[in-house]
This record gives structure tokens, sequence and C-alpha cells, in this order.
């Protein structure tokens, strides 16, 4: 098949008699001891310099003619299989190398219906506490179930709200990403408040401008921020004015597009 590029069904008994083929090392140590006396292999499209084939063999009886035409009109489809299996193992591959950075940025996805693992299994455990392996947390499940009868009715400014759930300084944003056709996802952020906002300095924001920014970009209201910074509400309106002002733009949602610009281009971790 490496010289003819031919692959079509071969028999072994097309090559050799069964004297022949007993006095070879091969049938000594690999297909007697394996009862293997009758063979047929058939080739499959593969770039050089790979070598693909599917090889059955039998104990009693060679191979047929009417078979051998049987596995030629299979040997297509087998190629399509394994050229699909390919893709599929490097689209995983892609995959676990992606997951993996975003793990070392504080950051996973996680396929709705599926076991919990990884990244976003750490993450999970870590804000919400332990679960049965591959469980969301009880808290975190009622939230996705609710996110998904939101995303069945097409309430989509409810829908966009995260869940974020803090600790020692640090925050999870969870968001739902429904799936139309396919499965929903669940998208995790890990963030550090003074290492995430300085991304958004460089809009031309002052740091605590850039506070407050980040903590409306990630879904905080004006009462929550107000009282995480232990000020008045006015006073958060006041500054979310200013800071609309700074940016040119005129709405909340202008705002944290661009704030979302800023952070994904920022520092590690970024991304509300």
């Amino acid at each position: 098949m490496m010289n003819t590029g031919d692959g079509s069904a071969r028999r072994l008994s097309d090559f050799l008699t069964g004297e022949e083929l007993h006095l070879l090392e091969l049938y000594t140590f690999v297909y007697g001891p394996l009862g293997v006396e009758f063979q047929v292999v058939v080739g499959l499209p593969a770039p050089a310099p790979s070598v693909v084939g599917i090889a059955l063999s039998r104990a009693d009886s060679d191979f047929t003619d009417e078979e051998l035409k049987l596995l030629d009109a299979l040997r297509p489809h087998l190629g399509r299989a394994y050229r699909t299996a390919q893709l599929l193992t490097e689209r995983r591959r892609a995959l676990e190398s992606i997951a993996d950075v975003l793990e070392q940025e504080g950051r996973a996805l996680h396929v709705v219906g599926t076991p919990l693992s990884g990244g976003a299994a750490a993450l999970v455990e870590a804000y919400f506490g332990q679960a049965p392996a591959g469980e969301l947390p009880s808290a975190l499940a009622v939230w996705v179930e609710l996110k998904r009868q939101e995303s069945v009715a097409g309430w989509t400014r409810s829908l966009a709200q995260p869940l974020v759930s803090s600790r020692d300084g640090r925050s999870l944003t969870v968001r739902f990403v429904p799936g139309g056709s396919g499965p929903a996802l669940l998208w995790f952020a890990e963030h550090y408040p003074e290492r995430d906002a300085v991304a958004l300095e460089r809009l031309g924001l002052s740091p605590r401008d850039a506070e407050v920014l980040w903590r409306i970009a990630r879904g905080a209201s004006v009462a929550e921020i107000a009282q995480e910074l232990r000020v008045s509400v006015q006073a958060v309106d006041g500054r979310l004015q200013r800071v609309y002002v700074k940016l040119g733009v005129s709405t909340r949602g202008a705002a944290i597009a661009l704030a979302y610009d800023a952070l994904m281009l920022g520092t590690p971790g970024g991304g509300p």
C-alpha cells in the first residue's frame, strides 16, 4: 500500500501460502500464539508517511471474494470515520490547551449538563463549597436552572446578570451563556479588584473611577457598589456620570462595552 497507494482489501493468502506463513518469525511469535491463520487488511487514506489500515483475522477459514468486495465498499465510509476521529482528537487537544491557559488566569468554561471538572470544578469548590463529584453545588444549580428558564422565556436583560460570589478580597463571576441549538455554557472568571481595575485606568480614568466602572462591568448595582465602598448612592451615581463624560459615552451599556474591551486586552485574569 505504501508503494502503490492502493488500499483495497487484500488477504494474507494473496501473498503467502499457509506453509510459507508458518515459517515466518511473525507467525512464531505473534500470529501463532494469537491463533491467527487468515487475515485481510483494508487501507484508509492518510497523509504520508502515515499508513493506516484495518486488519481482520480468523483461525478457521479464509476471507471470501464477497467479503473483500464488502470491505472495499465500506472503505470510503471507514476513511471518513477515521478523519472525523482525527479532527475530534485535535479539537479535544486544542480545547485542553485552552482550558489550561484559562485555568492559569483564573477563568474556566463548563458545558451545562456535563460533569464538572478541571479548573471549573476548582473555582466552584473555592467559592461555593464542596458538592458530590462532578455536580454543581445546590445554590449554583438553582441559579443555573433559573437562567435556563429565563433563556427559554427570552428575558435577555435578567439573563445577562451574572452570579457573583466573594471571599478573601477576591470574587468569582459566573455567567450563563445560552446554547441556542447546542448546550449552554457557564463562564467563570475570578477577579482581584485592585489588579483588574488597573486595566480600566488606561481609558483615562482615575483609580477610583476605574474601580467603580469595574464593579459595574461585573454586574454590581449602584446600591451594591455604594455599600462595598461605604459611600452614598448619590456619590456613586455622580462618579458614574463623570466616568461617562471621560469615556465619551452616555449610557451604562456603552461604558460597560468599553470596559469589556479594556479588560480583555488588559492584565491576565481580566474580563468581567
